[in-house]
């Protein structure tokens, strides 16, 4: 999926939603951000559906598991600083 945005400040960017299926753990800056103890991320990363955001860096992440009987639960969702700025300036 393609998304594009107009911000003050970074012109027009092309960003892309994509599925990481390994090396999960290089993204645990951000999703510290949103859950601050690693060993409680630790215990969803690898069960979960890990998504990015990107333009080439990554702005958002989100983890999501399958908890059964057709329930999927947002365990970890995390938006970068720079990104909620552009979003706001967009306002």
């Amino acid at each position: 999926m393609t998304i594009k945005s107009t911000c003050l400040f970074d012109g027009v960017m092309d960003m892309k939603i994509r599925e990481v299926n390994e090396n999960k753990k290089q993204f645990i800056s951000l999703l510290l951000l949103a859950d601050e103890q690693e060993s409680m991320v630790d215990r969803y990363l690898e069960k979960g559906n890990m998504y990015v955001l990107e333009d080439g860096n990554v702005k958002a992440e989100c983890v999501v598991t399958d908890e059964g009987n057709e329930i999927l639960e947002i365990k970890n969702i995390a938006v970068d600083v720079v990104m909620l700025l552009c979003m706001y300036q967009l306002k």
